[in-house]
């Protein structure tokens, strides 16, 4: 046979006859937790009524507090009535960030001693009484404020602070431009003085930052000026002296445009060069006139010359007064031969005034030509000379820019030191005061219900944590889910019952407690191939689990089936059986064990009639030892020829050695486990030690199971029974 812990064991999930409970994965989680309050809810109530009375006597002893609240528009973009621009972009306003700003800057350290200050809260009686502030012990007036040390007037004005930031509210109106301030204290008119002293100082100190950024920028603004200024006249004063030494001047306006350099440097020499080079086209051109006529010769001067044109027109003249002479007379006749001469002589002032005319041409030529050569020296040296003040101008350039760049630096921030001053001047504002604080008549704390309410949640909070701490710590077994981390089969769960009745319950086979046990016999017919076991044994981690009567329950039921059982008391360190059966406990197992072979002297009848029974007999010295030696298993063989079933109460498993080695001799074991007794972390080493004698377990049985302990009654309560279901009329 095998007898491994596992080998034969019975499904945890099975359902014999529908007695069996449903496993934990087949129970809602609800009702699992459901069931938890319902098993703590003594433990819940107490710590719910605990929060609500504290809750109400926090409310009776509590101080009234009022609660004054003002009201402020904060405006993304100012009022700008002068059109200039402020010093932060419009687009800071706009984000975000602005408003997040404005509530952080209303619970700012500045503020609050702004408010403090203000309202010489560090001395009004009023103030210190209502928050209790004096390190001196009391009440002080003015005067007895300035006889205070400097160390106590330190601590005076931080406990006023402190009173202050934790007694004002800031509350942002969600999609808009309001935002509420409020004030608590037991005080109606002192809270309201505050909220108003704060929303004013709110807005002083908001201007008082614009101020305080205008005079900073005009003082950055005025020392750059001061340092522009400088570097401006610095750049002049380098450029005037470079011009200087280099003799350049310049013409035209002093402004200047990109790219104007040079035109503005080389003006005078280009004008210079503009008009030798327009003498110099001219000379040119005469010079080729004059050319053209001297190559021309004489006759188109000629015929343009008066004297020349009546000197050939007289000779002409002459000739033909000659020639008709000749026709008549020789060339010797007198008045031939004097105008021969004439003609001679016109020959001779004609050839002289040609020779004149040539010589004026020619004079014209040279005199042409030398003012061309002149001019066209001139023209190379003023280009040379303009060629150098280009070079020299690179230099005087690079002067320039540096003055104009400082001119233009200096004029721009020259001009925003003028808007910021006109802005700081006229000084808007964009925070304003919609609603002003009031006085207020009913106080805002302390209120009943919402203590009351606060006290539930506090309670049902702290339930929840003792609930969860008390589960995590308590791991007691309570409902066959928790029989789970045993991974052993459940063969029963056994309902509460008072020890002082339960045999009579038992004997009644109505009873719930005898179903409870019938079905732990159903389920035994599976526990091994042959159905029910001859020889088992009942044991439990410790004393006083219900093992006993177990043990009697099963001989019970197993006897009115028909079958010859007989119940071993093997607990011969404190026996329990013959109590239970009100037999003598004067001679039984200790006797056999120890050599006594005369069974039917130490076997017993039942009160009942129905089984037999042998008790521990006397207490010996060595109850392990008579187990060791081996008259056990004879015991168990001829008692299995007599009878049907054997059942052996053994000990306790932990601290004895009794019951790993009753394990070893019999089929299996039947492990007895008291709900709300022992954890699974106390029941597993009992376990392991039975399995490390070989010892088989054919599963657990709960006992002193409270059904009731659960909202959900039905899970594992046995209901089924023929006199109550009859007399109720659930049941057909």
């Amino acid at each position: 046979m095998d007898m491994s812990p596992t080998a034969g064991r019975i499904s945890g999930n099975e359902n014999v006859d529908g007695l069996m409970p449903a496993t934990p994965d087949e129970v809602p989680l609800l009702a699992r937790y459901v069931g938890i309050v319902w098993r703590r809810k003594w433990i819940i109530a107490a710590i719910i009524v605990l929060g609500v009375a504290l809750a109400v006597i926090a409310t009776l002893l509590s101080t009234p507090m009022y609660t004054s609240t003002a009201s402020l528009e904060i405006s993304r973009q100012e009022e700008n009535i002068v059109q200039v621009d402020a010093l932060q972009p419009e687009v800071a306003g706009v984000d975000q960030e602005f408003y997040q700003t404005q509530y952080s800057l209303l619970e700012s350290e500045s503020l609050i001693e702004r408010v403090a200050d203000g309202l010489k809260l560090v001395s009004d009686p009023v103030f210190i009484d209502a928050f209790g502030i004096s390190p001196t012990g009391g009440l002080f007036s003015n005067a007895e404020f300035s006889r205070l040390t400097p160390e106590q007037r330190t601590e005076v004005r931080k406990q006023v602070t402190e009173a202050l930031r934790e007694h004002v509210s800031i509350s942002p109106i969600r999609g808009s431009r309001i935002v509420n301030i409020s004030f608590t204290s037991p005080n109606p008119q002192l809270s309201a003085r505050i909220a108003d002293a704060w929303v004013q100082g709110f807005i002083r100190a908001s201007f008082d930052r614009k101020l305080q950024s205008s005079a900073f920028a005009r003082e950055y603004l005025e020392n750059r000026l001061t340092e522009l200024r400088g570097r401006l006249e610095d750049s002049e004063r380098s450029l005037v002296g470079y011009a200087t030494r280099n003799r350049i001047i310049t013409m035209g306006s002093p402004s200047r445009t990109e790219g104007s350099d040079n035109a503005q440097i080389g003006s005078i020499v280009d004008a210079n060069l503009a008009a030798l080079n327009q003498a110099y086209a001219e000379a040119r051109a005469a010079r080729i006139a004059a050319q053209s006529r001297l190559q021309g010769g004489t006759s188109s001067e000629s015929l343009n010359n008066q004297t020349l044109t009546e000197l050939r027109q007289r000779r002409a003249e002459a000739a033909a007064e000659y020639a008709k002479l000749m026709v008549t007379f020789e060339p010797e006749y007198p008045a031939a031969r004097a105008l021969h001469q004439q003609i001679d002589e016109f020959d001779r002032s004609i050839a002289a005034e040609e020779r004149r005319i040539r010589s004026s041409l020619q004079t014209t030529y040279d005199e042409a030509q030398r003012r061309e050569a002149r001019l066209q020296g001139a023209v190379s040296e003023l280009e040379n000379a303009n060629l150098d003040l280009r070079r020299r101008g690179i230099q005087y350039n690079i002067y320039q820019r540096e003055v104009d760049t400082n001119r233009q630096l200096y004029e721009a921030l020259l001009q925003r030191f003028k808007e910021i001053g006109l802005a700081s001047g006229i000084g808007p504002n964009n925070i304003s005061v919609v609603d002003p604080a009031k006085a207020p008549e009913d106080p805002s704390s302390p209120k009943l219900f919402n203590n009351l309410l606060y006290g539930i949640i506090a309670g049902l909070a702290g339930a929840a944590l003792a609930v969860f701490l008390l589960e995590q710590v308590d791991r007691k077994i309570r409902s066959p889910e928790d029989l789970e981390e045993l991974n052993l089969p459940i063969l029963g769960v056994i309902p509460q019952h008072l020890r002082d009745d339960r045999l009579e319950v038992l004997h009644d086979p109505k009873s719930d407690l005898s179903e409870a046990y019938m079905s732990v016999q159903t389920r035994l017919r599976l526990a091994t191939d042959h159905g029910l076991p001859r020889t088992l044994m009942v044991t439990s981690t410790r004393p006083g689990e219900g093992k006993s009567l177990s043990s009697l329950a099963l001989a019970h039921t197993l006897s009115r089936s028909g079958r010859s059982v007989i119940l071993i008391d093997g607990d011969m360190r404190s026996p329990s059986v013959h109590q239970e059966l009100g037999l003598r406990n004067e001679r039984g197992l200790s006797d056999f064990l120890s050599g006594d072979e005369d069974l039917t002297r130490l076997i017993l009848r039942s009160a009942e009639g129905n089984f037999d029974a042998m008790s521990a007999g006397p207490v010996p010295p060595n109850p392990a030892e008579l187990m060791m030696a081996g008259r056990f298993d004879e015991l168990l063989g001829r008692l299995r020829t007599s009878y049907d079933h054997v059942i052996v109460d053994s000990p306790p498993v932990l601290g004895l050695a009794d019951a790993p080695l009753i394990a070893e001799k019999v089929e299996g074991c039947i492990y007895i486990v008291e709900a709300n007794n022992l954890g699974p972390q106390n029941i597993r080493p009992a376990i392991a030690r039975l399995a490390a004698n070989a010892g088989r377990i054919f599963g657990i049985i709960l006992t002193q199971y409270q059904a009731g302990s659960s909202p959900f009654n039905y899970d594992y309560a046995y209901h089924y029974g023929y006199g109550a279901e009859e007399e109720s009329g659930t049941r057909a």
